[in-house]
């Protein structure tokens, strides 16, 4: 099994330190740049965070983070910062639950059907406890709340 948290870094010089999703103990773009050969990704953030402008893309987002669906469903998991939408890079997985467990496989780029595309070097799937998977996710909702408390 596969440990999932969620945790503050500071993936490049551009931002604050913020939340960010670690696969055993290595930063998700870092885990998925070092597995592809693509150093494009290193430095995407999480999908999670507050800081898209598109609400439609954060229900998206949430809805299937936190699915019980056993059929895999596409989860948009790490976004670039600089656009903060699905628009630039866009890093996907197919998410599933079963037996307490949550799936990650099937990593590519790209949201729209005609033009995803595989991450060659990735054909792990990924496995976590479901009940962790969701308290570490929850640190997301924590920071949700907080940003928009200072909008308002």
């Amino acid at each position: 099994m596969n440990h999932f948290e969620v945790k503050e870094s500071q993936p490049n010089d551009f931002y604050e330190p913020h939340l960010c999703i670690f696969i055993d103990e290595e930063r998700l773009d870092l885990w998925l740049a070092k597995r592809t050969g693509m150093k494009k990704i290193a430095g995407l953030v999480p999908t999670a965070l507050p800081w898209s402008p598109v609400p439609a893309e954060r229900v998206l987002v949430w809805g299937r983070l936190l699915s019980d669906d056993v059929q895999p469903q596409p989860c948009p998991v790490l976004m670039c910062p600089d656009d903060l939408d699905f628009t630039c890079d866009l890093i996907v997985v197919n998410i599933n639950k079963q037996d307490g467990c949550v799936y990650w496989s099937k990593f590519s780029q790209g949201f729209d059907e005609a033009e995803i595309s595989p991450l060659l070097g990735v054909s792990t799937t990924l496995v976590f406890n479901a009940l962790q998977y969701e308290r570490e996710l929850l640190k997301f909702k924590s920071e949700n709340d907080m940003w928009q408390d200072s909008e308002s």
